[in-house]
């Protein structure tokens, strides 16, 4: 019987950020693709780095390297958001 990997999650230093990981329940190796990792018991592997944003919170995150929202469309359930961005008029590098 195979038993499922162990999957944790935490959020992170920020509010929107959300970090998932695999943890070895015991000692062991692991082959891939002709390489040999070797995981301690309760050794985490790092699998996922997820951010969600508000709109206020992507446009804010835009204008820090010098672009603006021009247009933005948000779907219904699940909200996904697409944005247009162009360069801020003014910013010189």
């Amino acid at each position: 019987m195979t038993r499922r990997p162990s999957i944790t999650w935490r959020c992170g230093m920020r509010p929107s950020r959300i970090e998932m990981n695999l943890v070895s329940r015991k000692e062991q190796t692991v082959n891939i693709a002709s390489h040999t990792f070797a995981f301690g018991r309760g050794e985490r592997l790092r699998t996922e780095n997820s951010y969600k944003f508000t709109v206020d919170m992507f446009a804010c995150l835009a204008a820090e390297t010098g672009w603006s929202v021009s247009g933005s469309w948000i779907s219904d359930a699940p909200q996904v958001a697409l944005f247009r961005l162009e360069l801020s008029l003014g910013e010189t590098s």
